[in-house]
């Protein structure tokens, strides 16, 4: 019998390490005749709590229900035990002295028959249950318009076996429905996910800031990040340029809204600027372009401020605009030009010097800088003004004299041509001249000498007008699309010859040429009739150098008044419309005519001597008689 009980004592103290709850290890045989064998086991207890417990069941078959007991009672806590189950509650005392961080008790079963198994202890370890938090570290919100607001979603996870409970601090601008401040509670293994709303700011930058979660003990950060955008992007300079169709200068602005929601947009234009619209909504992730105009009749330089409102934002830009070019209109009609018409009769003295005629056109510079102002036209029309061209300032006005010079009778129509940097103007002329009572013909006025490839010689035209030449009435075929050569300057003059040149103009490989107005006499009639004439090449040189051309015009006749047309021709034979040079050929006197001139003198002189020398005598001869 004392070795059956020593043997159930080694079992006993060797099974006290085995895991909680457990029964005899299956490897174990039981000998008959020997009581119940109980498993010590260890387990943890938290405050405050009831904590449930199963107490060891004996192993062997075939006994019968066993009954618990407790052997030694705990002593920091109660114990409840089921005898018929070993269901066990126990519950730690509260309050606990200082340092106690366990509590022990003994049990024991019987099973029904007098036998009773040996007492094993059950070691209780004091607890307590710990949250565990979980948040994530950074919450970005991106970009964000101003005054705007953006939501982004937080999750808070309780990892732990105990219930948290606590608050969210937030920084300023930062709201979790609305509040600054948010009570949190989360039970053991749960989590909530909440909106943080961020309300924005009134300046763009990027920024940064801290929510903190704190309670029971702990504290946790999360960084919020955003960065904020103006409402609309827009460029800080716009410069207009020159419309040469509508002579305004104009450009278009464009306003980017790089937002998921519409945006009203409101401008606030300086003086002297227009757009076609200044309260508009741009639609979301959009661009609307706004067009700005500074209108014809403002051509100095222009340099402002345009305002951009929008959300409470606001953004300058700044606006500028060269000077117009120069603009010469014709006063009183500055669209279509004008009409001059002379009617007169011719002069009657006895001289039978052509009747002359003085109509005025006023000119004006509306544009923003100054015009070389150039007129030219034909014979019998001159032109009256001591300058030409003509240097008219922006905004100043000047009248220029047109003359008639009657040669013969009948209606005669021409054109004025009053070239500048922009676009030529043509003024009609109109004449209706008639000879006085019992005068029947003109001295006509004889031709030069220089003399090339008729265009045309009509003598019922009285001279071929500009107006005919734009449309290749005679001889050209006109294209207004070919462009007219500008900026005509002269090079050389001589008493014979002239050189002249011009830039090239953009495109194609053009070619030139240049016809001449002189008058030829009609074989019918033998009057003077003002002729244009093809310039062949045994008068005419052209030469190309770069982008420079050069006309070198011989056979001149000093001492008359030319006026040149050059055409830009394409490789069609299509012609652009004329751009005219008028000019004076002085004649030199040489030392013979010099000489001439005097010995004429002489003689004239010697003549009138000799009259008044035969008066006198006649006189003296009389008185004697």
């Amino acid at each position: 019998m004392k070795l059956i009980a020593f043997l159930g004592t080694v079992i006993c103290l060797h099974v006290t390490v085995a895991p909680i709850q457990g029964q005899v290890p299956s490897g174990i045989r039981v000998p008959d005749g020997v009581g119940p064998i109980l498993v010590g086991f260890q387990a943890k207890v938290y405050r405050g709590e009831e904590n449930l417990l199963q107490l060891s069941r004996g192993n062997k078959s075939g006994r019968a229900n066993l009954e618990y007991s407790i052997f030694v009672p705990p002593t920091y806590g109660a114990l409840n035990v089921d005898p018929n189950t070993g269901a066990a509650n126990y519950t730690i005392n509260n309050p606990l002295k200082p340092g106690v961080v366990e509590d022990r008790f003994e049990f024991r079963v019987s099973d029904g028959k007098g036998r009773f198994s040996a007492a094993v202890e059950v070691r209780l370890e004091f607890v307590e249950r710990v949250a565990v938090m979980e948040v994530q570290k950074n919450l970005d919100f991106g970009e964000v318009v101003m005054s705007g607001v953006m939501d982004k979603e937080l999750t808070v996870t309780n990892n732990g076996d105990g219930e948290f409970s606590g608050h969210i601090v937030l920084p300023p601008r930062f709201v979790i429905e609305g509040k600054s401040k948010v009570v949190l509670a989360i039970l053991a293994k749960e989590k909530k996910t909440m909106v943080v709303r961020f309300l924005g700011r009134d300046d763009p930058g990027e920024g940064s800031a801290f929510l903190r979660l704190e309670g029971d003990g702990l504290s946790r950060r999360v960084n919020l990040t955003y960065d904020v955008k103006p409402p609309f992007h827009v460029q800080d300079k716009i410069t207009l340029e020159f419309d040469d169709e509508n002579y305004s200068r104009r450009a278009r602005l464009r306003i980017k809204n790089p937002f998921n929601e519409s945006l009203g947009i409101n401008l606030r234009l300086p003086r002297g600027l227009n757009a076609n619209d200044v309260n508009f909504e741009i639609l979301a992730e959009s661009t609307q372009a706004i067009e700005l105009v500074i209108p014809p009749h403002d051509a100095d330089r222009f340099d402002g401020i345009l305002t951009i409102e929008a959300n409470r934002f606001s953004k300058k830009v700044k606006v500028v605009a060269a000077e117009s070019p120069p603009r010469i209109v014709v006063v009183g009609n500055p669209d279509a030009g004008e009409v001059l018409s002379f009617k007169g009769v011719l002069n009657e003295k006895a001289e039978i010097r052509p009747g002359e005629w003085i109509r005025s056109i006023q000119l004006r510079n509306i544009g923003g800088q100054a015009a070389n102002v150039s007129m030219m036209t034909n014979p019998p029309f001159y032109i009256s003004a001591i300058n030409n061209p003509y240097f008219l300032p922006p905004g100043q006005s000047v009248v220029i004299p047109v003359e008639l010079r009657a040669q013969k009778v009948g209606k005669i129509e021409d054109t004025l041509l009053i070239d500048y940097a922009g676009d030529p103007l043509q003024v009609r002329l109109l004449g209706n001249v008639i000879l006085p009572d019992g005068m029947s013909n003109v001295v006509p006025t004889p031709p030069p000498g220089w003399r090339g490839k008729k265009v045309s010689n009509d003598p019922g035209l009285g001279g071929v007008s500009y107006s005919d030449l734009f449309y290749g009435k005679n001889k050209r075929k006109s294209n207004p699309a070919i462009p007219t050569v500008k900026k005509i300057r002269i090079i050389e003059q001589r008493s014979n010859s002239l050189v002249i040149g011009w830039p090239a103009p953009a495109g194609s490989n053009w070619e030139y040429e240049l016809d001449a107005l002189v008058k030829l006499r009609d074989e019918k009639t033998g009057l003077p009739v003002p002729t244009w004439v093809q310039i062949g090449p045994e008068h005419l040189t052209l030469t190309k150098n770069g982008s420079d051309i050069q006309a070198e015009i011989v056979g001149i006749s000093p001492g008359w008044s030319f006026q040149f047309s050059i055409f830009t021709v394409n490789p069609q034979g299509e012609s652009s419309l004329p751009a005219t040079l008028g000019l004076a050929v002085q004649e030199k006197v040489g030392f013979l005519e010099r000489v001439r001139v005097w010995m004429v003198a002489a003689v004239g002189l010697f003549l009138i001597f000799i009259v008044m020398g035969y008066r006198k005598y006649r006189a003296e001869s009389q008185q004697n008689w």
